[in-house]
């Protein structure tokens, strides 16, 4: 997290001297701070901001000033360091690479934006020892965390993923505030918005909201009950990243009839296909996304540049509540995809 042209109060750190009581060598995040400013001079940089200790949380207009300026300190620094703390001895090959890929630094909530933000970023040790930087570990990382290899490869490809797939790569972490999994997002999704600690799982739903006001993309509706927790009556927003946990292949689908939807006082007003059921009240609505498939090619002696690639249409089911309003259904299965040639029969 490290930015030339980043302004550092007096009480940021530098790299050079540090001075320090008896006693605070042996708090938590101690090794981690000196480290990290040893390794910042040895690269000749100026200046080095740490999450650790550059943030005064007691301020909340600074703590909240910081969470939403975060992803642009870390897409503008000019390297960024990643400390493992429970990493030893890491080889590519073989030894270290399990403790790499179940490394806690992969489960946390905060660290996906410091993982996908900056134009580079360099991996250490507990010993801050180098070991490699995220294009170079760009498949492992992916296994650790279904991350797609195309944004860790090119942090530039961020934005062109749906809204599903970016909500994937949040699925499992973790956060220590219910808030703060909402919070961690913000700058994935270019979104700003006021810290409302105490909110809970309100926070998501904010996020969701300001998302609808910026993009058209409705795989944001796409997310399944599948290791999501049950809302009654469940509403078109999720309840959490989880929700989104299979939707690492639903895409964008330009071919798609793209219309403008608008959150009211009732929920989400959006015209969308719809196909009616036999079970009452029950309808199937076509999403602009689809779930993309990369074809896999078994005629051996034929090369193709580019593999061909199958579009899935999503529907997700509703139920109606009267008056031509709906609300998520998970019966008979809440998300569903359909053959484009399919549904000739839309009203």
């Amino acid at each position: 997290e490290y930015q030339e042209h980043f302004h550092i109060t007096n009480r940021c750190v530098c790299p050079g001297t540090i001075f320090f009581n008896s006693n605070i060598d042996k708090k938590a995040g101690f090794n981690k701070i000196v480290g990290a400013c040893n390794r910042a001079k040895a690269d000749g940089l100026t200046y080095l901001w740490c999450d650790t200790n550059c943030i005064d949380k007691t301020s909340s207009a600074e703590l909240s000033e910081a969470i939403n300026s975060m992803y642009a300190w870390y897409r503008d620094s000019a390297v960024c360091y990643a400390y493992l703390a429970d990493v030893g001895v890491f080889d590519k090959a073989g030894r270290g690479a399990e403790e790499f890929r179940t490394s806690r630094w992969f489960t946390r909530g905060w660290t996906l934006q410091e993982l996908l933000a900056p134009q580079k970023l360099v991996f250490f040790n507990e010993n801050w020892v180098p070991i490699a930087d995220r294009q170079q570990l760009a498949e492992i990382i992916h296994g650790a965390t279904r991350i797609h290899i195309g944004a860790l490869e090119n942090r530039d490809s961020v934005p062109t993923y749906s809204i599903a797939q970016r909500m994937s790569w949040a699925a499992y972490r973790r956060t220590s505030r219910r808030e703060d999994i909402a919070y961690c997002l913000l700058g994935l999704f270019g979104i700003n918005m006021p810290l409302l600690y105490g909110e809970g799982s309100k926070a998501f739903t904010r996020l969701q909201e300001e998302i609808i006001k910026i993009s058209d993309d409705e795989s944001i509706f796409a997310w399944d009950f599948v290791g999501s927790q049950l809302q009654s009556p469940a509403g078109i927003l999720a309840p959490s990243p989880k929700a989104f946990a299979s939707c690492g292949s639903i895409v964008r689908d330009m071919s798609i009839t793209r219309s403008p939807y608008s959150l009211t006082n009732l929920g989400v007003s959006i015209q969308v296909p719809v196909i009616k059921t036999f079970v009452h009240g029950t309808v199937l609505v076509g999403l602009n996304c689809s779930i993309g498939l990369q074809a896999y090619n078994f005629q051996k002696d034929t090369k193709l540049e580019e593999p061909p690639f199958w579009h899935f249409p999503v529907w997700i089911w509703l139920r109606s509540l009267g008056h031509n309003i709906y609300t998520r259904s998970p019966n008979p299965v809440s998300r569903t995809s359909l053959a484009a040639f399919y549904p000739d029969g839309i009203d």
